[in-house]
């Protein structure tokens, strides 16, 4: 029997994730991984635009932003591999969705002084999330920030809070962690299986 499509949702913050992975069965869809992503190398800084680079002249900050970003992709990396491998058996990650980009200049000195350098860190999240999907071959879905449930109820041409209702009423069945991460990320994963399975349709013939 073939394993079943599944999708994943992340909620992302500096340093971490919590990611839940749907499928669909016949009674809908149906939550089949949680887990929290350790994406900061812990012998390294997880905020370095907003601490550690302040401290040092442009061309050491770089050069640690640099490194901080090589660890944490090859992070993603290991730990979206790892995903994909435990769903294995049953499942076929084949999607992730997560935040959209928000852009910021392409250099610290351009970055320093400016909004952007509140914002930086978390796009090194978001960027190390975006390289590994791509190098893992999987599909990308985005929205913008704090919109998970828009976007799923888009997705399934539905009420975004129909859909939370629901989604937090899965407690029960789920048990503990339950929370608000792990609601926004079901949500996320849900609008992205929508999606791929309405990307996966052969077109109508008339």
């Amino acid at each position: 029997m073939p394993a079943r499509p599944a999708a994943a949702g992340a909620v992302l913050h500096n340093g971490w994730a919590i990611v839940v992975s749907v499928t669909m069965r016949d009674d809908g869809p149906v939550v089949i991984d949680r887990r929290r992503l350790e994406l900061a190398d812990p012998e390294l800084p997880s905020q370095p635009y907003h601490h550690e680079a302040l401290d040092l002249d442009l061309a050491e900050g770089e050069a640690l932003i640099r490194q901080v970003r090589k660890a944490v992709a090859e992070r993603a990396r290991q730990a979206l591999h790892a995903l994909r491998g435990d769903l294995a058996a049953s499942s076929d990650l084949a999607a992730l969705a997560f935040r959209e980009s928000r852009p910021i200049p392409a250099t610290l000195a351009a970055i320093l002084g400016t909004q952007a350098l509140y914002i930086a860190d978390s796009e090194i999240y978001r960027d190390a999330m975006q390289i590994a999907v791509s190098e893992l071959g999987l599909k990308v879905f985005s929205f913008r920030k704090s919109e998970e449930f828009e976007f799923a109820a888009q997705s399934m041409n539905t009420d975004a809070r129909d859909l939370a209702e629901r989604i937090r009423s899965w407690r029960k069945a789920l048990g503990a962690p339950w929370q608000k991460d792990h609601h926004a990320a079901a949500a996320a994963a849900m609008g992205a299986l929508a999606r791929l399975s309405a990307v996966s349709k052969p077109p109508t013939v008339e």
